[in-house]
């Protein structure tokens, strides 16, 4: 039976083996897809700039018109004003300076919008010391600059939404919408008193095909300067995916403890469900089995994790501690070939809609690589690759401790962080050996490979020599330097590109 099994796995690897290499497109293909989809928020961020840059010279042309105009509106209006106030047109000038300061210092509190408010800031320092040389506003005084200039900057503070920072809230999307309606109305304002001057004084010709560049080129620039404003970055969805009992929920919370280390301030929005694994995990029912319970529910845990300092970015972390039996059902479910119940339907939804998966390897079986579902996971690949769903995949191999002693005999010394990248190697040389191993990595594009473990004692063994472990505790229960690689895994999946 067994060799029935091995010859047909061999068989299936042939088959796989030729199809990756007529299909030589095909990785190229993913290749450049994964490249591009892990870098789409900065290309997107920084198409919006450069395209805003190249509008500045001709907005700038087209802000200058009105004012040209001997008797056009815009003089008018600042005569008008000046005849009610002899400072007015200063007031009005200090007071739309402020507003935006106001709505820029929101900006700067926002960590997702620094960049911009960076932009802005410089845009600011611009304007007022071409104001000081008189480049710009050249008939304004400098008397009435701190009250109006005062009352613009609460204006903006108020409306940007600031009174939410004494409820610790640091996100103010309200700012960058006023920053850009502000913005679109001036642009808007300007642009139409110059036509409207065009149409009504007799002096002025219509230049039909400059009305048009003059439009164009300033919608363009209201709908860039919108998106740069309001950008914020999508959030990358990481899906864990794995056998039964491979480790998909304790992996996950490993890397919820991992964030809650180094996100002091940052909420990281765990779900009620992960919450519950987690204090099951450091709170056990049965001291004699300490580990979280697996459950034939399908329930989500997740969480999210911030990083990045000018482009922060929330990664959403997640898995589906589903029953074992439905991964060998996905990749026929992706291409349609078979009805499924609301369960896998939910988990291949997961699948589909993630930006990077993990896909787990349970080291305890090792070295019986027939009993890791590898084939499985191939089968879902070739299926989303029909799809042209083309993902970032991890291979993360659960459960290493149990060679943490044959690694430290043949080094010499105990296994610590330092030595990640070597009992990754170790562990890699074990395991990339095989047929099977080696097909997952083609399929994946030589996929990176994270071992993985939480410390552990054995505390006794059975008659077949199977060893049971539990984790690390001290003298009050409480868990103690427990995972290993788990600070690897979360800082490469986060980090840009």
């Amino acid at each position: 039976m067994s060799s029935q099994i091995v010859r047909q796995a061999t068989d299936y690897v042939e088959q796989v083996t030729d199809y990756v290499a007529k299909r030589k497109d095909l990785i190229n293909v993913g290749q450049a897809t994964v490249y591009v989809a892990k870098r789409k928020d900065l290309i997107k961020f920084f198409t919006y700039l450069l395209v805003l840059f190249a509008l500045c010279p001709s907005l700038i042309k087209i802000l200058n018109q009105p004012w040209n105009i001997s008797n056009g509106t815009m003089r008018q209006i600042a005569s008008y004003i000046w005849t009610v106030e002899s400072s007015g047109v200063s007031m009005l000038v200090y007071t739309i300076l402020g507003l935006y300061t106001g709505l820029i210092i929101l900006l700067f509190v926002d960590e997702s919008k620094r960049f911009q408010a960076i932009i802005l800031s410089l845009i600011m320092c611009s304007i007022f010391f071409n104001i000081a040389l008189g480049n710009l506003f050249p008939n304004v005084s400098w008397t009435n600059f701190v009250p109006w200039a005062s009352v613009g900057l609460l204006t903006g503070f108020m409306i940007g939404g600031g009174r939410d920072i004494f409820r610790g809230i640091k996100e103010f999307r309200g700012a960058a919408r006023s920053v850009a309606i502000l913005s679109s109305a001036i642009i808007i304002f300007v642009a139409y008193t110059y036509y409207f001057d065009v149409y009504t004084i007799d002096e002025l010709s219509l230049n039909f095909v400059k009305m048009i560049q003059d439009v164009v080129v300033s919608f363009a620039f209201i709908v860039f300067f919108t998106g740069f404003i309001k950008y914020e970055s999508t959030k990358p969805k990481i899906f864990i995916l794995g056998p039964a009992k491979s480790g998909k929920t304790l992996l996950l919370i490993g890397l919820y403890l991992k964030a809650l280390e180094s996100m002091k301030n940052h909420p990281i929005n765990p779900s009620r469900a992960l919450l519950e694994k987690v204090n099951e995990f450091s709170n056990p029912k049965d001291p004699d089995y300490p580990w979280p319970d697996a459950t034939e529910n399908s329930d989500i845990y997740s969480f999210e994790y911030r990083s990045g300092l000018l482009f922060p970015i929330n990664t959403i972390f997640s898995t589906i501690d589903y029953p074992g039996y439905f991964l060998n059902k996905i990749s026929k479910y992706i291409l349609g070939e078979v009805n499924s119940d609301d369960k896998i339907k939910s988990l291949t939804h997961q699948i589909m809609g993630t930006d990077k998966l993990m896909l787990l390897i349970d080291s305890e079986k090792y070295p019986h690589f027939n009993d890791m579902d590898i084939l499985s996971y191939v089968e879902i690949l070739k299926s989303l690759n029909k799809k042209k769903r083309y993902l970032d995949v991890r291979i993360v191999i659960t459960k290493c401790d149990i060679f943490k002693d044959e690694f430290s005999k043949m080094k010499g010394e105990s296994l610590s962080t330092e030595h990640y990248e070597e009992f990754r190697d170790f562990i890699m040389n074990k395991f990339i050996s095989n047929t099977s191993i080696r097909l997952l990595q083609s399929q994946t594009f030589n996929a990176t490979i994270y071992p993985i473990y939480y410390s552990t004692n054995v505390v006794e063994k059975n008659d077949y020599g199977e060893e049971k472990r539990v984790p690390l505790r001290d003298s009050e229960n409480n868990l103690i330097g427990i995972t290993f690689g788990f600070d690897k895994l979360i800082n490469d999946l986060t980090k840009e590109g």
